[in-house]
Protein backbone atom coordinates (compact mmCIF):
# COMPACT_ATOMS: atom_id res chain seq x y z
CA UNK A 1 0.00 0.00 0.00
CA UNK A 2 1.57 3.09 -1.17
CA UNK A 3 2.35 5.82 1.61
CA UNK A 4 1.44 9.97 0.81
CA UNK A 5 4.52 11.82 1.79
CA UNK A 6 5.56 15.25 1.74
CA UNK A 7 7.74 16.93 -0.80
CA UNK A 8 9.74 20.67 -0.90
CA UNK A 9 10.17 23.11 -3.51
CA UNK A 10 12.78 25.28 -2.66
CA UNK A 11 12.15 28.99 -3.65
CA UNK A 12 14.57 31.89 -3.96
CA UNK A 13 13.55 34.70 -0.73
CA UNK A 14 10.49 33.14 -0.51
CA UNK A 15 9.53 30.61 2.14
CA UNK A 16 9.47 26.59 1.39
CA UNK A 17 6.40 25.65 -0.29
CA UNK A 18 5.47 21.85 0.64
CA UNK A 19 3.30 19.65 -1.37
CA UNK A 20 1.12 16.49 -1.08
CA UNK A 21 0.25 14.47 -4.47
CA UNK A 22 -3.52 13.72 -3.90
CA UNK A 23 -3.42 11.16 -7.05
CA UNK A 24 -5.55 11.51 -10.40
CA UNK A 25 -8.57 13.53 -10.45
CA UNK A 26 -10.02 12.99 -13.75
CA UNK A 27 -6.96 11.44 -15.53
CA UNK A 28 -4.68 14.85 -14.04
CA UNK A 29 -2.67 14.93 -11.21
CA UNK A 30 -4.04 16.96 -8.37
CA UNK A 31 -1.49 18.03 -5.54
CA UNK A 32 -2.36 20.03 -2.30
CA UNK A 33 0.50 22.96 -1.33
CA UNK A 34 1.38 24.83 1.36
CA UNK A 35 3.47 26.69 3.70
CA UNK A 36 2.34 25.09 7.09
CA UNK A 37 4.22 22.13 7.57
CA UNK A 38 2.01 20.84 10.58
CA UNK A 39 -1.42 21.36 8.40
CA UNK A 40 0.53 19.13 5.47
CA UNK A 41 1.15 15.88 8.00
CA UNK A 42 -1.98 16.33 9.11
CA UNK A 43 -3.35 16.18 5.55
CA UNK A 44 -0.59 12.97 4.81
CA UNK A 45 -1.82 11.13 7.96
CA UNK A 46 -5.73 11.44 6.85
CA UNK A 47 -4.90 10.64 3.19
CA UNK A 48 -3.18 7.14 4.40
CA UNK A 49 -6.37 6.67 7.06
CA UNK A 50 -8.42 6.64 3.98
CA UNK A 51 -5.88 5.00 1.93
CA UNK A 52 -6.57 1.74 4.60
CA UNK A 53 -10.03 2.32 4.81
CA UNK A 54 -10.23 1.78 1.56
CA UNK A 55 -8.10 -1.23 1.32
CA UNK A 56 -10.06 -3.00 4.38
CA UNK A 57 -13.30 -2.08 2.03
CA UNK A 58 -11.97 -4.06 -0.76
CA UNK A 59 -12.21 -7.15 1.63
CA UNK A 60 -15.36 -6.70 3.31
CA UNK A 61 -17.13 -9.27 1.48
CA UNK A 62 -14.13 -11.77 2.37
CA UNK A 63 -14.89 -10.63 6.09
CA UNK A 64 -18.71 -10.89 5.59
CA UNK A 65 -18.41 -14.34 3.95
CA UNK A 66 -16.24 -15.55 7.14
CA UNK A 67 -18.68 -14.04 9.70
CA UNK A 68 -21.63 -16.01 8.04
CA UNK A 69 -19.30 -19.28 7.39
CA UNK A 70 -22.18 -21.32 9.46
CA UNK A 71 -24.86 -19.92 7.34
CA UNK A 72 -23.24 -20.98 3.98
CA UNK A 73 -22.57 -24.37 5.75
CA UNK A 74 -26.34 -24.87 5.85
CA UNK A 75 -27.19 -23.13 2.49
CA UNK A 76 -25.00 -25.97 0.76
CA UNK A 77 -25.94 -28.64 2.75
CA UNK A 78 -29.44 -28.18 1.25
CA UNK A 79 -28.41 -27.69 -2.25
CA UNK A 80 -26.18 -30.92 -2.26
CA UNK A 81 -29.56 -32.95 -0.48
CA UNK A 82 -31.73 -31.00 -3.35
CA UNK A 83 -28.42 -31.75 -6.16
CA UNK A 84 -27.89 -27.92 -6.80
CA UNK A 85 -24.75 -26.04 -6.78
CA UNK A 86 -24.69 -22.68 -5.05
CA UNK A 87 -23.81 -20.81 -8.02
CA UNK A 88 -27.10 -22.27 -9.49
CA UNK A 89 -28.76 -20.45 -6.85
CA UNK A 90 -27.26 -17.38 -7.33
CA UNK A 91 -28.13 -17.57 -10.68
CA UNK A 92 -31.59 -18.31 -10.04
CA UNK A 93 -31.64 -15.28 -7.94
CA UNK A 94 -30.25 -13.23 -10.31
CA UNK A 95 -32.61 -13.99 -13.14
CA UNK A 96 -35.74 -13.59 -10.71
CA UNK A 97 -34.51 -10.35 -9.07
CA UNK A 98 -35.38 -8.34 -11.92
CA UNK A 99 -39.03 -8.60 -10.02
CA UNK A 100 -37.76 -5.92 -7.69
CA UNK A 101 -39.40 -2.95 -9.72
CA UNK A 102 -38.48 -0.49 -6.90
CA UNK A 103 -35.71 -1.25 -5.22
CA UNK A 104 -35.10 2.04 -3.61
CA UNK A 105 -38.47 1.92 -1.53
CA UNK A 106 -38.08 3.19 1.92
CA UNK A 107 -39.47 1.37 4.89
CA UNK A 108 -41.96 4.28 5.79
CA UNK A 109 -43.34 4.55 2.31
CA UNK A 110 -43.31 0.77 2.28
CA UNK A 111 -45.30 0.70 6.15
CA UNK A 112 -47.97 3.42 5.40
CA UNK A 113 -49.33 1.73 1.95
CA UNK A 114 -49.37 -1.38 3.80
CA UNK A 115 -51.71 0.14 6.59
CA UNK A 116 -53.32 1.69 3.59
CA UNK A 117 -54.03 -1.85 2.15
CA UNK A 118 -55.49 -3.52 5.35
CA UNK A 119 -57.84 -0.08 5.08
CA UNK A 120 -58.86 -1.40 1.84
CA UNK A 121 -59.10 -4.71 2.69
CA UNK A 122 -61.47 -3.84 5.48
CA UNK A 123 -59.98 -5.72 8.17
CA UNK A 124 -61.53 -5.78 11.76
CA UNK A 125 -60.29 -2.47 13.91
CA UNK A 126 -58.74 -4.15 16.47
CA UNK A 127 -56.45 -6.14 13.86
CA UNK A 128 -55.75 -3.23 12.11
CA UNK A 129 -54.52 -1.76 15.62
CA UNK A 130 -52.65 -4.31 16.55
CA UNK A 131 -51.11 -4.30 12.64
CA UNK A 132 -50.36 -0.99 12.88
CA UNK A 133 -48.54 -0.98 16.69
CA UNK A 134 -46.17 -3.82 15.20
CA UNK A 135 -45.53 -2.18 11.93
CA UNK A 136 -44.53 1.01 13.47
CA UNK A 137 -42.19 0.19 16.15
CA UNK A 138 -40.60 -1.80 13.40
CA UNK A 139 -40.83 1.82 11.15
CA UNK A 140 -39.27 3.47 14.10
CA UNK A 141 -36.25 1.31 14.47
CA UNK A 142 -35.38 1.44 10.51
CA UNK A 143 -37.05 4.42 9.67
CA UNK A 144 -34.17 5.59 7.59
CA UNK A 145 -33.52 2.02 5.76
CA UNK A 146 -34.62 0.74 2.68
CA UNK A 147 -36.83 -2.40 2.96
CA UNK A 148 -34.28 -4.13 0.42
CA UNK A 149 -31.54 -3.18 2.70
CA UNK A 150 -33.32 -5.39 6.01
CA UNK A 151 -31.41 -8.38 6.93
CA UNK A 152 -32.43 -11.37 8.99
CA UNK A 153 -30.24 -10.54 11.82
CA UNK A 154 -31.55 -6.34 12.02
CA UNK A 155 -34.85 -8.63 12.45
CA UNK A 156 -33.87 -11.01 15.17
CA UNK A 157 -31.92 -8.37 16.91
CA UNK A 158 -34.42 -6.30 17.08
CA UNK A 159 -37.11 -8.86 17.51
CA UNK A 160 -35.40 -11.16 21.07
CA UNK A 161 -32.98 -8.05 21.47
CA UNK A 162 -35.13 -5.52 22.26
CA UNK A 163 -38.11 -7.08 23.39
CA UNK A 164 -37.31 -9.54 25.93
CA UNK A 165 -40.50 -9.28 28.42
CA UNK A 166 -42.66 -10.62 25.80
CA UNK A 167 -43.98 -13.99 26.17
CA UNK A 168 -42.95 -16.98 23.54
CA UNK A 169 -46.23 -16.34 21.86
CA UNK A 170 -46.16 -12.77 21.50
CA UNK A 171 -42.72 -12.85 19.82
CA UNK A 172 -44.07 -15.61 17.31
CA UNK A 173 -47.33 -12.99 16.37
CA UNK A 174 -44.88 -10.17 16.22
CA UNK A 175 -42.33 -12.42 13.64
CA UNK A 176 -45.71 -13.75 11.97
CA UNK A 177 -46.42 -9.73 11.68
CA UNK A 178 -43.41 -9.22 9.86
CA UNK A 179 -43.44 -11.95 7.55
CA UNK A 180 -46.59 -11.24 6.25
CA UNK A 181 -45.78 -7.67 5.60
CA UNK A 182 -42.37 -8.42 4.19
CA UNK A 183 -43.88 -11.15 1.72
CA UNK A 184 -45.98 -8.41 0.13
CA UNK A 185 -43.61 -5.62 0.11
CA UNK A 186 -42.19 -9.10 -2.73
CA UNK A 187 -45.40 -9.23 -4.54
CA UNK A 188 -45.28 -5.60 -4.55
CA UNK A 189 -41.17 -5.61 -6.12
CA UNK A 190 -40.35 -3.64 -2.88
CA UNK A 191 -37.63 -6.39 -2.01
CA UNK A 192 -36.60 -9.89 -3.43
CA UNK A 193 -35.94 -11.86 0.22
CA UNK A 194 -38.00 -11.88 3.03
CA UNK A 195 -35.48 -11.60 6.08
CA UNK A 196 -38.22 -13.62 8.63
CA UNK A 197 -38.71 -16.99 6.30
CA UNK A 198 -35.29 -18.50 8.18
CA UNK A 199 -35.94 -16.86 11.90
CA UNK A 200 -36.82 -19.92 14.18
CA UNK A 201 -39.82 -19.22 16.36
CA UNK A 202 -39.82 -19.66 19.77
CA UNK A 203 -41.32 -22.86 21.55
CA UNK A 204 -44.43 -22.21 23.11
CA UNK A 205 -46.04 -24.60 26.19
CA UNK A 206 -49.36 -26.27 25.79
CA UNK A 207 -50.53 -24.91 29.29
CA UNK A 208 -53.91 -25.16 29.96
CA UNK A 209 -55.91 -22.05 29.40
CA UNK A 210 -57.45 -20.15 32.62
CA UNK A 211 -61.50 -19.89 33.25
CA UNK A 212 -62.87 -18.40 36.21
CA UNK A 213 -64.38 -19.92 39.10
CA UNK A 214 -68.38 -19.60 40.05
CA UNK A 215 -67.50 -16.89 42.86
CA UNK A 216 -64.90 -14.90 40.83
CA UNK A 217 -67.80 -14.69 37.70
CA UNK A 218 -70.31 -13.81 39.55
CA UNK A 219 -68.20 -11.12 41.22
CA UNK A 220 -67.18 -10.37 37.82
CA UNK A 221 -70.51 -9.56 36.44
CA UNK A 222 -72.26 -7.68 40.17
CA UNK A 223 -69.03 -5.50 39.78
CA UNK A 224 -70.12 -3.83 36.18
CA UNK A 225 -73.93 -3.96 37.32
CA UNK A 226 -72.94 -2.18 40.84
CA UNK A 227 -70.84 0.38 38.88
CA UNK A 228 -73.03 1.11 35.98
CA UNK A 229 -71.10 -0.52 33.08
CA UNK A 230 -74.01 -1.72 31.44
CA UNK A 231 -72.67 -1.70 27.92
CA UNK A 232 -69.78 -3.93 29.04
CA UNK A 233 -71.94 -6.11 31.01
CA UNK A 234 -73.88 -7.17 28.47
CA UNK A 235 -70.88 -7.71 26.22
CA UNK A 236 -69.38 -9.93 29.04
CA UNK A 237 -72.76 -11.92 29.25
CA UNK A 238 -72.40 -12.96 25.91
CA UNK A 239 -68.63 -14.21 26.40
CA UNK A 240 -69.37 -15.79 29.53
CA UNK A 241 -73.21 -17.88 28.42
CA UNK A 242 -72.75 -18.01 24.88
CA UNK A 243 -69.52 -18.31 24.12
CA UNK A 244 -68.67 -15.25 21.85
CA UNK A 245 -65.80 -13.34 21.36
CA UNK A 246 -65.18 -10.23 22.34
CA UNK A 247 -64.62 -8.95 19.37
CA UNK A 248 -67.81 -10.71 18.12
CA UNK A 249 -69.84 -9.29 20.77
CA UNK A 250 -69.27 -5.66 20.86
CA UNK A 251 -70.61 -5.95 16.90
CA UNK A 252 -73.79 -7.40 18.24
CA UNK A 253 -76.56 -4.61 18.05
CA UNK A 254 -79.32 -4.68 20.62
CA UNK A 255 -81.60 -5.36 17.48
CA UNK A 256 -80.06 -8.86 17.20
CA UNK A 257 -81.20 -9.74 20.54
CA UNK A 258 -84.34 -11.42 21.14
CA UNK A 259 -85.30 -12.36 24.35
CA UNK A 260 -88.79 -11.56 24.12
CA UNK A 261 -89.82 -14.83 21.67
CA UNK A 262 -90.77 -18.20 22.57
CA UNK A 263 -87.10 -19.39 21.91
CA UNK A 264 -84.80 -16.52 22.59
CA UNK A 265 -81.57 -16.21 20.29
CA UNK A 266 -78.90 -13.77 19.33
CA UNK A 267 -77.60 -13.50 15.78
CA UNK A 268 -73.99 -12.45 14.68
CA UNK A 269 -73.70 -11.46 11.43
CA UNK A 270 -71.38 -13.43 9.11
CA UNK A 271 -69.52 -9.75 8.55
CA UNK A 272 -68.57 -9.37 12.00
CA UNK A 273 -67.30 -13.34 12.86
CA UNK A 274 -64.07 -13.97 13.08
CA UNK A 275 -64.82 -17.34 10.62
CA UNK A 276 -66.93 -15.29 8.48
CA UNK A 277 -69.59 -17.65 9.32
CA UNK A 278 -73.32 -16.57 10.53
CA UNK A 279 -74.20 -17.75 14.19
CA UNK A 280 -77.39 -18.08 15.81
CA UNK A 281 -76.77 -19.14 19.79
CA UNK A 282 -79.20 -19.66 22.32
CA UNK A 283 -79.83 -17.21 25.10
CA UNK A 284 -79.42 -19.33 28.14
CA UNK A 285 -82.50 -18.13 31.32
CA UNK A 286 -79.49 -16.67 33.16
CA UNK A 287 -78.14 -14.74 30.66
CA UNK A 288 -81.66 -13.28 29.84
CA UNK A 289 -82.05 -11.76 33.38
CA UNK A 290 -78.52 -10.57 33.07
CA UNK A 291 -79.28 -8.72 29.01
CA UNK A 292 -82.64 -7.40 30.67
CA UNK A 293 -81.05 -5.63 33.63
CA UNK A 294 -78.50 -4.40 30.65
CA UNK A 295 -81.32 -2.98 29.22
CA UNK A 296 -83.04 -1.57 32.10
CA UNK A 297 -79.97 0.20 32.94
CA UNK A 298 -79.63 2.00 29.80
CA UNK A 299 -83.13 3.24 29.54
CA UNK A 300 -84.09 0.80 25.83
CA UNK A 301 -87.25 -0.87 26.06
CA UNK A 302 -86.84 -3.60 23.78
CA UNK A 303 -90.85 -4.21 23.81
CA UNK A 304 -91.39 -0.98 22.74
CA UNK A 305 -90.91 -0.71 18.52
CA UNK A 306 -92.00 2.83 18.11
CA UNK A 307 -88.90 3.64 20.70
CA UNK A 308 -86.57 0.60 20.19
CA UNK A 309 -85.77 1.99 16.10
CA UNK A 310 -83.40 4.09 17.14
CA UNK A 311 -81.17 1.32 18.83
CA UNK A 312 -81.78 -1.57 16.39
CA UNK A 313 -79.14 -1.19 14.45
CA UNK A 314 -76.61 0.08 17.08
CA UNK A 315 -73.60 -1.92 18.05
CA UNK A 316 -73.27 -2.67 21.89
CA UNK A 317 -70.22 -0.97 22.51
CA UNK A 318 -67.47 0.63 20.37
CA UNK A 319 -63.74 -0.03 21.24
CA UNK A 320 -64.75 -2.81 23.12
CA UNK A 321 -60.79 -3.92 23.78
CA UNK A 322 -59.55 -0.62 25.51
CA UNK A 323 -62.29 -0.14 27.19
CA UNK A 324 -62.06 -4.19 28.88
CA UNK A 325 -58.66 -3.39 29.69
CA UNK A 326 -59.85 -0.39 31.76
CA UNK A 327 -62.57 -2.59 33.27
CA UNK A 328 -60.41 -5.60 34.27
CA UNK A 329 -57.72 -3.30 35.73
CA UNK A 330 -60.68 -1.55 37.69
CA UNK A 331 -61.57 -5.16 39.18
CA UNK A 332 -58.05 -6.29 40.19
CA UNK A 333 -57.65 -2.81 42.23
CA UNK A 334 -61.03 -2.85 43.84
CA UNK A 335 -61.38 -6.94 44.03
CA UNK A 336 -58.37 -8.39 44.10
CA UNK A 337 -59.34 -10.65 41.10
CA UNK A 338 -57.67 -10.94 37.90
CA UNK A 339 -59.57 -11.69 34.66
CA UNK A 340 -57.63 -13.01 31.54
CA UNK A 341 -58.58 -11.43 28.17
CA UNK A 342 -60.49 -14.81 27.00
CA UNK A 343 -61.00 -16.33 30.10
CA UNK A 344 -64.96 -15.52 29.72
CA UNK A 345 -65.03 -17.62 26.67
CA UNK A 346 -62.73 -20.05 27.59
CA UNK A 347 -64.82 -20.58 31.05
CA UNK A 348 -68.37 -20.94 28.76
CA UNK A 349 -66.58 -24.14 26.52
CA UNK A 350 -65.08 -26.10 29.88
CA UNK A 351 -68.87 -25.30 32.20
CA UNK A 352 -70.99 -25.95 29.25
CA UNK A 353 -69.35 -29.05 28.01
CA UNK A 354 -69.30 -30.26 31.58
CA UNK A 355 -72.61 -29.61 32.61
CA UNK A 356 -74.72 -30.78 29.58
CA UNK A 357 -72.16 -33.34 27.37
CA UNK A 358 -72.85 -31.72 23.78
CA UNK A 359 -69.94 -31.14 22.68
CA UNK A 360 -71.39 -30.23 18.73
CA UNK A 361 -73.29 -28.06 20.28
CA UNK A 362 -70.70 -25.69 21.80
CA UNK A 363 -68.44 -26.04 19.18
CA UNK A 364 -70.96 -24.49 17.05
CA UNK A 365 -72.17 -21.85 19.34
CA UNK A 366 -68.26 -20.94 19.59
CA UNK A 367 -67.95 -20.98 16.09
CA UNK A 368 -65.59 -23.66 15.56
CA UNK A 369 -65.03 -26.33 13.31
CA UNK A 370 -61.77 -28.15 13.89
CA UNK A 371 -61.21 -31.54 15.59
CA UNK A 372 -62.43 -32.68 18.23
CA UNK A 373 -58.74 -33.14 20.10
CA UNK A 374 -58.35 -29.58 19.15
CA UNK A 375 -61.08 -28.40 21.28
CA UNK A 376 -59.92 -30.56 23.94
CA UNK A 377 -56.27 -29.31 24.32
CA UNK A 378 -57.56 -24.78 23.71
CA UNK A 379 -60.71 -24.78 25.78
CA UNK A 380 -61.58 -27.41 27.99
CA UNK A 381 -60.59 -27.69 31.40
CA UNK A 382 -61.86 -30.06 33.85
CA UNK A 383 -65.38 -28.96 35.47
CA UNK A 384 -67.27 -31.61 37.41
CA UNK A 385 -70.95 -31.44 36.13
CA UNK A 386 -72.40 -30.21 39.15
CA UNK A 387 -70.61 -26.87 38.51
CA UNK A 388 -71.25 -26.59 35.30
CA UNK A 389 -75.36 -26.49 35.82
CA UNK A 390 -74.59 -24.14 38.98
CA UNK A 391 -72.55 -21.66 36.26
CA UNK A 392 -75.40 -21.42 34.06
CA UNK A 393 -77.78 -20.75 36.92
CA UNK A 394 -76.02 -17.45 38.09
CA UNK A 395 -78.05 -14.78 38.17
CA UNK A 396 -78.02 -11.06 39.31
CA UNK A 397 -77.93 -10.11 43.20
CA UNK A 398 -80.94 -8.19 44.46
Amino acid sequence: MRQHNITTIDRPNKKTLYRVYLGKVNGKDRYKSSVNLQSMVRVVETLNKDQELNQRAIRKEQVELLRNEHELVYCMTLCKDMNVSVLDCVKYYESHVSTVVNVNKSLDDACKLYLERLKQKKVSHSTYCSVQTKINQLNIRFTKKLVSDITRKQVEDFVFKRKKKLAPKSVNNLLGTYSTFFKWCIAEGFTATNPCIKIEKMITSEAKREILTLEETETYLNFCKDNGYYRELACLVLQLFCGFRVEESSKITWGNIKIHGSYDTIMLEAKDAKMKQQRINEIPRNAKKWLKVCFEGLNIDPYNTVSFKKYENQPIIKYSNKKFVKLRSKLKTETNIVVPPNSPRHSFASYHFAGYGDLPKVKTMMGHSESDEMFFRHYRKMVSKRRGLSYFDIRPSK
